[in-house]
């Protein structure tokens, strides 16, 4: 039997940053119960927020942004929800974890460096600069190279992610960005 399922954002009044903003706070309901899944990590401006539609109030860039980035939430929770609405033991708890990554969805490391990459895309022009998304992509292509080049392989698991594969990387990211130097240098 299917339960309702809904998000729903509000306002910690009793706390403003440095900045006088206050966060936005996300909870979840299942059924008739209810969980409190903290601080989205958004700030707004108490006399800009509307508590009947849990969105900041305006038409401004930075309101546009705040709302979009709440839509998003709310569209990965309901995700998720439609991902175990048919499961016998979903649970606000069971949910919670998956939102949070506490349950495991991936056993090879680039969809983790996926899925870490597009959680940064939503937060360009946010906390996160458009020139941090694009190193973090440059990364995660020069660590497809180099797990083809070094292991002839396209992926890795999870367990095998150890120091050492930390260690042959940064030595081969040593060794493209010397190529790279010397190549500039001959062109001259």
């Amino acid at each position: 039997m299917r339960q309702s399922f809904k998000v729903s954002f509000y306002l910690r009044s009793n706390y403003e940053n440095k900045e006088g903003k206050s966060p936005v706070m996300l909870r979840i309901f299942l059924g008739g119960a209810m969980s409190n899944l903290g601080s989205t990590k958004i700030f707004v401006d108490k006399a800009q927020w509307n508590s009947r539609t849990s969105r900041q109030k305006g038409r401004s860039s930075e309101a546009l942004a705040v709302n979009a980035s709440l839509d998003a939430i709310s569209t990965s929770l309901h995700s998720l929800y439609h991902k175990y609405q048919d499961d016998q033991t979903i649970s606000l708890d069971k949910l919670r974890s998956a939102y949070l990554g506490q349950i495991q969805e991936f056993s090879t490391f680039l969809p983790v460096f996926d899925k870490f990459i597009d959680d940064i895309r939503q937060r360009v022009g946010h906390t996160i600069s458009k020139e941090s998304l694009q190193k973090y992509s440059v990364l995660r292509r020069h660590f497809f190279e180099f797990l083809v080049h070094r292991y002839k392989r396209k992926d890795i698991g999870l367990m095998e992610f150890t120091p050492a594969i930390i260690q042959d990387f940064e030595l081969y990211l040593t060794t493209v960005a010397l190529c790279a130097y010397n190549t500039a240098v001959k062109k001259m």
